[in-house]
């Protein structure tokens, strides 16, 4: 009712109110069902992970509305530090021009220097996984579990490299060009050619799909209460570098 009121007065009085809610919001509540009534709903959706293309798309703007300019690896790099959230890549940009200084071009080393932490040791992980590189990929574990990230989200992380890694080598099974796994996909033409070239040789998709099933366990284990998600996230590092 004091909701309900204090909308009335607004009302009443002319004022405009903004109300900013970051995460899911649960529709069925009455306060949602009375401001619904009064006011108008704008959601902002984050990017998927299959609109890579928009992503460096939006990074593109973003660098060209701040004076500067990067190559695709470039662009690539950006992305796999500071994933899809625009937030957390805004910022980063933003901290990119401000290390680059006078420069007009942003280079891949430029990123690499400057993040040289969580981020960095994400994409280091997952780069380790496409190599598969076994020590790399737990020295960057160990980091990463050390700097406080959740080992629920690195398993997240093991999950979508091994499903992506199964995507293309069963695209390249059925004989599709790069171009056309990108299309498939949903993904740049570029970073299909990336992947493809190192994961051809070096996985197998029996194991990946059977790394799938590991996961799928591990998860089942931690929300029964019978494993820590820390213990499950090492045991399916292993796992997966196990073949």
């Amino acid at each position: 009712k004091t909701l309900e009121e204090a909308l009335n007065a607004l009302l009443l009085n002319g004022h405009k109110l903004l109300i900013y809610h970051y995460g899911k919001i649960d529709q069925r509540k009455k306060g949602i069902s009375l401001l619904k009534k009064h006011a108008k709903f704008l959601e902002f959706k984050a990017f998927q992970d299959w609109e890579q293309d928009k992503v460096h798309q939006w990074i593109q703007k973003r660098l060209s509305q701040l004076g500067k300019n990067c190559d695709q690896e470039a662009i690539l790099a950006i992305e796999a530090v500071g994933g899809t959230q625009l937030s957390i890549l805004a910022s980063f940009i933003n901290t990119l021009v401000t290390y680059i200084g006078d420069k007009k071009s942003l280079s891949k080393s430029d990123i690499n220097d400057l993040s040289a932490n969580t981020s960095q040791s994400i994409f280091n992980f997952s780069e380790a996984m496409k190599k598969k590189q076994y020590q790399p990929a737990i020295t960057a574990l160990k980091q990463l579990l050390h700097q406080g990230q959740d080992p629920i989200q690195l398993m997240g992380v093991i999950g979508a490299n091994v499903r992506l890694y199964l995507q293309l080598l069963s695209a390249q099974k059925e004989g599709l060009s790069q171009a056309e796994m990108a299309s498939k996909l949903r993904k740049n033409p570029y970073f299909i050619k990336l992947v493809l070239n190192e994961i051809r040789s070096k996985h197998d998709p029996k194991h990946l799909q059977k790394t799938l099933v590991y996961l799928h366990e591990q998860d089942v284990k931690i929300k029964s209460g019978k494993l820590s998600s820390t213990i499950a996230c090492e045991l399916s590092t292993h796992y997966f570098f196990k073949n």
